[in-house]
């Protein structure tokens, strides 16, 4: 296998550089987009609702997880048509 003329590498580096360098200015390119765009929805959003947009934390409070025995059985859920209740007394 023969080697590369050292200018015909060089050239070679220069070109690979080249494209990584267009690749990475257009990821940023679109992470800039995004950025901006997120911005702009915050700041619609605060306009809108203005003191009433609130972050609410999430809390995973599942200590143990549930996993259903191979026994368990399951009946789709039928509800019972009670008499509605009957009236005390006027108000």
């Amino acid at each position: 296998m023969s080697e590369l003329p050292l200018e015909e590498r060089r050239k070679q580096l220069e070109e690979i550089f080249k494209n990584e360098l267009k690749t990475a200015q257009a990821y940023a390119a679109a992470a800039r987009l995004q950025r901006e765009e997120t911005r702009k929805v915050k700041v619609v959003k605060q306009t809108m609702y203005g003191k009433f947009i609130t972050k609410v934390p999430v809390f995973c409070v599942e200590r143990y997880h549930d996993t259903p025995l191979f026994e368990s059985t399951a009946k789709p859920y039928q509800p019972r048509h009670l008499p509605k209740p009957e009236r005390i007394g006027e108000f």
